[in-house]
C-alpha cells in the first residue's frame, strides 16, 4: 500500500517525487476541478472544493487499489491451488519438475495473499466496529470531477495459456502463469469509498431542502421493498445543484451530467437479477426478490465484493467480483449473498486416525481414511457477507440443540492454509494439525457480527470411484437429538444408529477448523443412504479392516445388516431405511429361519453368483453371515450340537462361498476377518474353527457318494486354494482407487503398484495432503 504521508502530500508538478508504491505512478499536484458525490446512505449531495480534491482522489485510489489487489491475490491462490491439484491428479503425465513448480507457485501465491491481507487488516483496523458510530467507510456515487488517473495500470487476465495485459478487470478467472506480486490500480468505478473522517463538515452539502425528499426517491412498496424512482432521482439531484450552497465559484462552472452519472446506476440497482456462480466458475443471471440496502454493513459488503472495481456497474452482466470456494448468488444492491462455502477448504482435509498407540498414547503412524469437507449453505447480508468476501471464510458458533450460526471472522497472519490433515480421535499433538486459514483470528471491523440465518449443509467425502475423485454428500446437518449424549465424549467424531437413522456427532473443529467450538450434528437421509454405505465401507477398507473406534456398536451392526438384507432378500438398501434396530434384529432372525430350507439357500446362492452390487461394499461381518447360511446343508440338533448329514450341498452354494471369499476379499486382513465372522449375525468367532468348518464343508464325503467336487481347479483342495488366495491378496489397501474383484487384472495392477492415490494420501510421494 502507498505510504499515507507521501501519497497525500500536495506538490507542484515540477517538484513531484517518485511514489514509493511499487508499480504506481508519480503523485503530484495537478489542476483539479471540484468534485460532486451522491451519498446513497443519507441522500446527501456532497461537494468537494478544489483544494481538497487531491486528498480525496488519493483516498479513493488507495482503497480501490487495496481491494483490487486483494481480489487479484485471492484469485491467484485459487488458480494455483487448482493447478497443483490438477498436477496431482495426473502424475503419469507430469514433465520433470512440473510438480515442484506447481507447489512453489502455490506457496508464493499464498504468501502474497497473506501480505495483501495484512495490509487490508492494517488499513481496516482504523475503522470502528460497524454500527458503533465511529470511523467507517463511506460509499459515494461520483457525479463529476477529475478524470480517473493511472487508468492504464490495470490488471491482466490469464486466458488460453496467455497473459493479456490490456483488458477490463475480470476477477473470476484472473491469474497469471507465474505468480504476480504487483499492486493493482484500477480506474474508478460507479461507486467509490473514503474513510468518514475525510469528509469535512464545512464542505457544501444538500439534502431535503426543497419539496422533493430523499425518501421520495427511494420509497418502499407495499411489500417493504425499496426501489429507486429514476425520474425523482434526477429531479432531486438537479434541485440540489440549484441550491445556494453550490453557487460558490468552485462549483458554478462545473459541468455535471446528472442523467449519465446516475441513470445507469439506478437502472442496474432496480433490475431484479443476481450473479450466480457455480463450483466450476460458470456464471449465470437469475431472478432475485431483494431490495436496496444503504446501511453501513451493506456498504462495506459492496466494497469488499468489488462493486467499485469496474467502470460500468452491471451486476447482472457478471462484472461483480465474488470468489467463494463454492457456488454463490450475489445481489449487491441488497447486499445479500447466498453461497456454498467449503470448510476447511474446497479440497477438504484428510481425516486420519492412529494406527498403533504407544504406551504414551501417541500414534506410530496415522491411517488415512479419506478426504472430507463440510459444505455450508449460507445466506448472509451486510457485515457478515463482507467478512466472507474479505476472508474467504466464515466462523461458526455452535450451541447444543441448535443449528450453527454464522460469525464473521478474519485471517490470522500465522494461520496455515497448507495444513490438510486432521485426526478424528483425540491423540496428543493432533491439535497441531487442525490449523485452518482464517479460522482462528478476529478482524476488528467484523468481531461479534452474526448472520441473520442458519447454516444448512452437508458432510462430503472424496469418492474414489468417481473419475475425478469428486466430493459427494453422505450426511446433512441436523438438529441434535437424544441418544447421542456421550457418544463423542472421548473423541472428535462419533457415528451412531438412533431412531432408525445413522447420525453423526462431530466436534466443529474437525469439520470447520480450529476456532469453531461446540459440536455439529448430521444425519443420513434416505437419499444419501447408499453414499453413506459406500463411505462406511471405504473407511473400513482404508483402515485395512481394523476396528474404527468412532463408529458405535449399533451403527456398525446395522451397517453390516443392510447389505446382507439387500442380498438375502433381493431388496434395495433403501427398503430398510428408517427401521429401528430392534425390527432389523427381528428381520435377521426371520431370514435365519427361512434359510433353513434348501430352496431358499439355492436362491441366495443364485443372487450371490449373479454379482450383487452390495457385495462390493459388504464389510467382513456381512460376508461372514452370507457364508454361514450358504454352509447350512445339514440339519443341526441344537440340544446335542451334533451335525447329521442329510443332503448333498449343491455345487452352486459351494461356488457362491468361493466367489465371496475369492472375488471380494480386498486384503489379507479382510479375508481373515470374513472367516472369523462366519456366524448367523456376523459375530466374531474362532479363526481356526471356522477354517475347519469350511474345510469340512468342501472336503466332506456323503455316505455312499464320492468326495464333493466341481469347485476347485484340478486336484486342488480347500487348503491349497486358501493358501494360494492369501498369497495373491494385498497386504495393505491401495487407498483412493476403487475396489474391484480380487481375482481381476485391475486388482493385480493395484496390488503390484503398491501406492495410494495422491489425493488419498498424506505421506506417499506427491501426496496432496502431505
Amino acid at each position: 500500500m502507498p505510504d499515507d504521508t507521501a501519497a497525500t502530500r500536495q506538490q507542484p508538478i515540477k517538484e513531484g517525487v517518485t511514489n514509493p508504491t511499487r508499480g504506481s505512478k508519480v503523485q503530484a499536484q495537478a489542476e483539479y476541478a471540484p468534485m460532486l458525490f451522491l451519498r446513497p446512505m443519507t441522500g446527501e449531495i456532497i461537494g468537494v472544493p478544489t483544494p481538497d480534491v487531491a486528498t480525496v482522489n488519493t483516498e479513493i485510489g488507495e482503497w480501490n487499489m487495496l481491494m483490487a489487489t486483494l481480489h487479484y491475490a485471492r484469485a491467484q491462490v485459487q488458480f494455483f491451488e487448482e493447478e497443483l491439484r490438477n498436477q496431482v491428479l495426473t502424475p503419469d503425465l507430469l514433465t520433470p519438475g512440473a510438480l515442484d513448480t506447481a507447489q512453489k507457485n502455490f506457496k508464493l501465491a499464498f504468501e502474497w495473499h497473506k501480505e495483501v491481507m495484512d495490509k487490508c487488516q492494517f488499513k481496516m483496523k482504523s475503522l470502528a466496529r460497524l454500527g458503533s458510530g465511529g470511523k467507517e467507510l463511506v460509499e459515494l456515487i461520483p457525479l463529476s470531477g477529475a478524470p480517473a488517473r493511472n487508468a492504464e495500470n490495470k490488471p491482466g487476465e490469464y486466458k488460453d495459456g496467455k497473459y493479456k495485459k490490456e483488458r477490463k478487470i475480470t476477477w473470476g478467472k484472473g491469474a497469471k502463469s507465474t505468480v504476480s506480486r504487483e499492486w493493482i490500480r484500477p480506474r474508478k468505478g460507479p461507486m467509490v469509498y473514503v474513510a468518514s473522517d475525510k469528509l469535512k463538515p464545512d464542505w457544501p452539502t444538500f439534502k431535503d431542502a426543497g419539496q422533493l425528499k430523499w425518501t421520495d426517491v427511494v420509497p418502499k412498496d407495499g411489500n417493504g421493498r425499496r426501489r429507486i424512482r429514476h425520474d425523482k432521482l434526477i429531479a432531486y439531484t438537479e434541485q440540489a445543484l440549484k441550491s445556494p450552497k453550490f453557487k460558490a465559484k468552485d462549483f458554478v462552472n462545473l459541468s455535471v451530467d446528472v442523467k449519465g452519472a446516475l441513470g445507469g446506476w439506478a437502472t442496474a440497482w432496480n433490475t431484479d437479477t443476481a450473479n450466480k456462480f457455480s463450483g466450476e466458475g460458470k456464471l449465470a443471471a437469475g431472478r432475485v426478490t431483494g431490495d436496496m440496502e444503504f446501511d453501513a454493513g451493506a456498504q462495506f459488503m459492496r466494497y469488499l465484493y468489488g462493486g467499485s472495481l469496474d467502470a460500468t456497474f452491471e451486476p447482472f452482466k457478471g462484472n461483480v467480483s465474488f470468489r467463494a470456494e463454492g457456488h454463490a448468488e450475489v445481489a449487491l444492491a441488497e447486499a445479500k449473498a447466498s453461497a456454498s462455502v467449503y470448510f476447511p477448504r474446497k479440497e477438504g482435509w484428510m481425516w486420519t486416525m492412529p494406527s498403533v498407540l504407544t504406551e504414551k498414547g501417541a500414534s506410530a503412524k496415522d491411517i488415512d481414511l479419506g478426504a472430507v469437507r463440510f459444505m455450508a449453505e449460507v445466506t448472509v447480508k451486510g457485515a457478515v457477507g463482507a467478512s466472507i468476501a474479505a476472508e474467504l471464510n466464515i466462523g461458526v458458533e455452535t450451541k447444543v440443540g441448535q443449528l450453527p450460526a454464522v460469525l464473521g471472522i478474519g485471517t490470522s497472519k500465522d494461520a496455515d492454509r497448507l495444513t490438510k490433515t486432521v485426526s478424528v480421535v483425540d491423540t496428543p499433538g493432533s491439535e497441531t494439525k487442525m490449523r485452518v486459514w482464517g479460522a482462528d483470528a478476529k478482524l476488528d471491523a467484523f468481531v461479534g457480527l452474526k448472520a441473520d440465518g442458519e447454516i444448512k449443509g452437508a458432510m462430503e467425502w472424496r469418492n474414489p470411484e468417481t473419475e475425478k475423485k469428486k466430493f459427494e454428500a453422505f450426511a446433512t446437518v441436523a438438529p441434535t437429538v437424544g441418544g447421542m449424549a456421550g457418544a463423542g465424549a472421548t473423541g472428535k467424531l462419533a457415528v451412531q444408529y438412533v431412531g432408525g437413522v445413522f447420525r453423526f456427532e462431530a466436534h466443529a473443529a474437525i469439520c470447520i477448523g480450529l476456532g469453531a467450538e461446540g459440536k455439529l450434528s448430521f444425519e443420513v437421509s434416505g437419499k444419501l443412504l447408499l453414499s453413506f454405505v459406500k463411505w462406511f465401507f471405504y473407511q473400513l477398507y482404508h483402515a485395512n479392516f481394523k476396528r474404527l473406534s468412532f463408529i458405535g456398536e449399533s451403527a456398525f451392526k446395522v451397517a453390516s445388516y443392510l447389505p446382507f438384507l439387500a442380498i438375502a432378500q433381493g431388496e434395495k438398501i433403501l427398503d430398510n431405511f428408517g427401521i429401528s434396530e430392534l425390527i432389523l434384529d427381528r428381520k435377521i432372525r426371520e431370514i435365519d429361519k427361512k434359510l433353513a430350507a434348501p430352496m431358499a439357500r439355492k436362491e441366495l446362492a443364485d443372487r450371490v453368483l449373479a454379482g450383487s452390487d452390495f457385495l462390493r461394499y459388504a464389510p467382513p461381518e456381512t460376508k461372514g453371515m452370507l457364508i454361514y447360511h450358504l454352509c447350512r446343508c445339514e440339519s443341526i440338533d441344537q440340544g446335542m450340537n451334533v451335525i447329521v448329514p442329510s443332503d448333498d450341498p449343491s455345487i452352486m452354494q459351494r461356488a457362491a462361498i468361493k466367489n465371496i471369499i475369492e472375488s471380494w476379499s480386498h486384503t489379507r486382513a479382510d479375508c481373515e476377518n470374513v472367516i472369523q465372522h462366519i456366524s448367523p449375525t456376523g459375530q466374531k468367532g474362532s479363526q481356526s474353527e471356522n477354517i475347519g468348518r469350511l474345510r469340512d464343508f468342501y472336503n466332506k464325503k456323503i455316505p455312499g457318494k464320492r468326495k464333493l467336487s466341481g469347485v476347485f481347479e484340478g486336484t486342488e483342495d480347500f487348503d491349497a486354494w486358501h493358501e494360494r488366495l492369501i498369497a495373491i491378496l494385498k497386504e495393505e489397501p491401495t487407498r483412493g482407487f476403487p475396489v474391484v474383484q480380487s481375482n481381476s487384472m485391475q486388482y493385480a495392477m493395484q496390488r503390484d503398484d503398491r501406492r495410494d492415490h495422491p489425493l488419498f494420501s498424506s505421506e506417499s510421494d506427491g501426496a496432496y495432503y502431505a
